[in-house]
C-alpha cells in the first residue's frame, strides 16, 4: 500500500490561514477585548462590554448580509473561535498529522469495534489531525464543501488524574498564602468570589481549612486507588450522573472536529459571507467507566443530544451521525452504518500516550458566570485551587 501525496499547503491548518487572511485581524481584535473583560462589579463588567466589546461585535455583524439572522452569524464567529483553540492545541502538541492509504481506510471502515473495551484505547497524542482524501468521506454531506480530515482532541483520562499525588500540606499552605495576598491586591476580587455565598472565602483561615480537607480526602483516594484501582474507578463512575454528587470525571473523553474544504476550489481568502456556507460537524465521546465498550460511549453521546452542527451546546439536536444514512446515492432515511465512529476509534486503537483536557465554546454571558463555572471544578483536582484558577483568569499568574 502506498500513501497518497499530501501537500501541506492544502491541509486545514495551513489552508485556514489563507482563508482567514482578510478576517484574522478583526477577529483577533474582538477575541482580545472579549477575553480581557474585568473581574469587578456587575456594573463595571456591563460598562466594559458596552464601551469596548459591543463595538467590535457590531462591526463584525455588520459585514454579514442584512438578511442573515444574528444567531446564524454568531455560529460562524463561534466556529472560528473553536478553530482558534483547536489549532493552538494542535500546534502545542507537535502538529501531528496522520495520513492513511485509501485501502487501509476502507478496511478500517469495515472493522467492527463496538465491543472493544475502552480501556484498550490509547490516544497517540493529546491533539492530532487525520488527513482524508477530499470528498471520499461523507461525500454527499454538503453540496459545496467536502470533508478533508478531522482533529481529535483527548481529555484527561481518569487514570492519569488518579495517579497524580496530592500536594504536601506545607507546600499547599505556602502557595495559597501568596496567592491570597495577590488576590487582595485586585480590586473587588474577593468580593466577587464571596458573591456566590461561599463561606470558605470569608477569610484565609477558612479558605485554607477547606482546601486542606479536600487535599486530605484526595490523599485518601490516591492511597485507595493504588491498592484497588477497579473499585475506586467504579465508585467514581457511579457518581458521575448523580446530580449534586460533585463528581464529573469520566474515564475518557475526546472531541472530534471535522474540517471542510470548498469543492473544486483552491485555497483562497474568504469573506464572512463565504463562511456562512461552511458546515460545522463535530462530535464528543464520553466514556464514564473503564468497563464501557465503544458502543457504550457512542450510545451515551447519542442520548446526550449535544448538537453536531453548531457550537451552541444549548441547542438540543437529536439528528446526529448515529441516526443518519450517508449512502453514496444520498437517499438517507436508514439507520447509520457506523462508519464514522468505527473509523475514529479504530485509528486510536493500541496507541500509547498521555491525554490532556482542553476545550473551547461560546463566550456569551458575563465573565463572572464563566469564571464561577471554571472555579467550581478546581477543587476536584489535587493541588489546583480556586485561587489559582481565579488568578490565572485575572492575568496575575502567567
Amino acid at each position: 500500500m502506498t500513501n497518497p501525496a499530501v501537500r501541506l499547503s492544502q491541509l486545514h491548518a495551513w489552508r485556514h490561514e489563507t482563508e482567514l487572511r482578510g478576517l484574522q485581524p478583526r477577529l483577533d481584535a474582538y477575541w482580545s477585548v472579549d477575553s480581557n473583560r474585568p473581574d469587578g462589579t456587575d456594573a463595571e463588567r456591563e460598562n466594559y462590554y458596552r464601551q469596548v466589546v459591543a463595538p467590535h461585535e457590531a462591526a463584525i455583524l455588520a459585514d454579514f448580509p442584512q438578511d442573515v439572522p444574528e444567531k446564524t452569524a454568531w455560529d460562524v464567529i463561534l466556529r472560528e473561535e473553536n478553530w482558534r483553540s483547536v489549532l493552538r492545541n494542535w500546534r502545542h502538541d507537535g502538529q501531528q498529522i496522520f495520513v492513511f492509504a485509501p485501502d487501509l481506510l476502507a478496511m478500517l471502515a469495515d472493522t467492527d469495534v463496538n465491543e472493544l473495551p475502552v480501556q484498550n484505547l490509547r490516544m497517540p497524542y493529546d491533539t492530532f489531525y487525520v488527513a482524508l482524501a477530499p470528498g471520499h468521506f461523507l461525500p454527499n454531506y454538503n453540496r459545496d464543501w467536502v470533508v478533508d480530515g478531522f482533529y481529535v482532541t483527548a481529555e484527561t483520562c481518569l487514570v492519569d488524574s488518579l495517579r497524580l499525588r496530592p500536594r504536601p500540606p506545607n507546600e499547599l499552605i505556602a502557595e495559597q498564602r501568596k496567592q491570597w495576598a495577590d488576590l487582595e491586591r485586585i480590586p473587588g476580587a474577593l468580593e466577587s468570589l464571596r458573591k456566590d455565598g461561599s463561606e470558605s472565602f470569608a477569610s484565609f483561615d477558612s479558605y485554607i481549612a477547606k482546601l486542606l480537607a479536600e487535599n486530605a480526602a484526595a490523599q485518601q483516594l490516591y492511597d485507595r486507588y493504588l491498592l484497588d484501582p477497579d473499585t475506586v474507578m467504579d465508585e467514581i463512575a457511579a457518581k458521575v450522573d448523580i446530580r449534586g454528587s460533585g463528581e464529573w470525571r469520566s474515564y475518557l473523553m475526546f472531541s472530534v472536529d471535522f474540517t471542510f474544504c470548498r469543492r473544486d476550489h483552491a485555497p483562497a481568502s474568504l469573506s464572512l459571507t463565504d463562511l456562512l456556507g461552511q458546515p460545522t460537524l463535530r462530535a464528543h465521546y464520553d466514556f464514564v467507566s473503564h468497563r464501557n465498550t465503544v458502543a457504550d460511549g457512542i450510545e451515551r453521546g447519542r442520548r446526550s443530544a449535544i448538537p453536531m452542527d453548531t457550537l451552541r451546546e444549548e441547542d438540543g439536536h437529536p439528528d446526529d451521525l448515529s441516526q443518519r444514512d450517508f449512502r453514496p446515492n444520498g437517499s438517507g432515511g436508514g439507520h447509520a452504518t457506523g462508519v464514522q465512529p468505527r473509523l475514529l476509534f479504530e485509528l486510536s486503537r493500541a496507541r500509547s500516550g498521555k491525554t490532556t483536557k482542553r476545550s473551547a465554546g461560546p463566550r456569551k454571558g458575563n465573565a463572572g458566570e464563566r469564571q464561577s463555572k471554571k472555579i467550581g471544578r478546581s477543587a476536584s483536582t489535587p493541588g489546583r485551587s480556586s485561587l489559582d484558577q481565579f488568578l490565572r483568569l485575572s492575568n496575575v499568574i502567567r
